[in-house]
Formats: C-alpha cells, structure tokens, sequence
C-alpha cells in the first residue's frame, strides 16, 4: 500500500521466474513511487517493477545517495513528470 523504503544495503532477488513488485493498477490506489532506496547500495536481480506513479518525480525507482545495480530485471509500466529512475547524490 506504499513504497518500499531501504536506508540498509539490500538484495532482493526474484530467481528463475522473476518476482514481480508492482503498485496496485486498482481505482482509487494512491499515486506513490515503487521503490525508494536511500543513502545505501542496492543490488535488484531478476526483478519486474512496474507501475509506479508520482506527480514529481521518479515513478518506479528513486536512488538517493545511493548505488543501485539492476541485474536481469526489467522496470516498465511507470508515469512521472521527471524521470523513471532518478538519482540524487
């Protein structure tokens, strides 16, 4: 029902069959960005994140201060006045 926060390093992987995470496409669900990592390094594998929604900035996924590494993985689905991955820092 929101966006997933991270200010620890983290790993997510979504094995063989590629996990999807993705915001509710539902009436009514609240604009918010899918993922937000901050200030940490990240690594996303075999991961599908879709759909995410923000009226400012960086729909799917916001870096701030922060590394990411994208293995495998595919980002669609997303709308934003800036930006799908956005990086400050």
């Amino acid at each position: 029902t929101g966006e997933l926060y991270s200010n620890k390093p983290l790993t997510i992987d979504g094995g063989m069959d590629r996990v999807t995470i993705t915001r509710s496409s539902a009436p009514g669900t609240p604009e918010f960005r899918v993922i937000f990592f901050e200030g940490v390094n990240a690594v996303l594998s075999r991961l599908i994140v879709s759909n995410g929604r923000s009226s400012t900035f960086a729909s799917n996924i916001r870096i701030r201060f922060a590394s990411l590494v994208l293995n495998d993985s595919i980002v669609r689905d997303s709308s934003a006045s800036v930006g799908i991955l956005l990086s400050f820092g």
